[in-house]
Parts: structure tokens; sequence; C-alpha cells
């Protein structure tokens, strides 16, 4: 009996820890994946012209260990795009609608790396 209420109580921590665990990490990923939804939205008004709304649809963790972000600009869900985040950070691997891509300010759109080096230079 004793043996019996030692192995449950074993056993309820263990799940407890183990939810707890869970829970952090998805907090974690939450908080990593709003990083890189603001990187998108920089990139996105970087290189685009006429954005006035950027709605964040879904994300989607795919087996190659990437994730993709989808969403649609100006309340028009025509006007859709993808950010693919290799594995965790948004470098401007982007894909949108034939329609959006026409509001491109640029030939060859600027990385988020590219954006960030130029804001550096100007506040420096």
């Amino acid at each position: 009996m004793k043996n019996n209420k030692v192995f449950i109580s074993v056993v309820l921590v263990m799940l407890l820890l183990t939810g707890g665990l869970f829970i952090e990490k998805k907090k974690n990923d939450d908080m990593k994946l709003d990083v890189q939804k603001k990187r998108i939205e920089e990139y996105i008004k970087y290189n685009y012209e006429a954005i006035n709304s950027i709605t964040f649809t879904d994300s989607k963790r795919v087996p190659t260990g990437g994730t993709y972000i989808n969403g649609y600009i100006n309340n028009d869900t025509s006007m859709d795009f993808s950010g693919w985040l290799t594995p965790d950070t948004f470098e401007g691997n982007f894909d949108s609608s034939l329609q959006f891509e026409n509001l491109s300010k640029f030939e060859k759109n600027v990385t988020p790396k590219e954006i960030e080096t130029s804001k550096e230079s100007i506040t420096n």
C-alpha cells in the first residue's frame, strides 16, 4: 500500500514537471515567433509600397525544422504572403501573390540583415 502511494506520487510529480516544461517551451516558441513576425513586418514595410496593414493568419512548423508564417496585407486575403524561418530566423525567404509582388519598391528585395545594417549606419 505504501509503495503504491510513493509510486503514484512520483508519477504525479513527473507529469506535473513534464506539463510545466511543455508549457514553458510553448511560451518560449510563441515569443520567438513574435520577434520574427516583427522582422517580417519590417521587411514588408521596407520593400513594398502602400502597406496599410499586415495580418498574420497562421504559422506551421515543418518536419525539416523550418517554420512558415503566413498572412496578408491591407485587409485583402488575395494579397497573401508566406515568410520562411530557417531554422528559427526570418532572413528574407519570402513568397507572395502576384498582386502583392506588384507593390515591390525594388527589383531585388532588401534582406532583413541589410535593413538592420542601413538602420545602424543612419544612427551612427
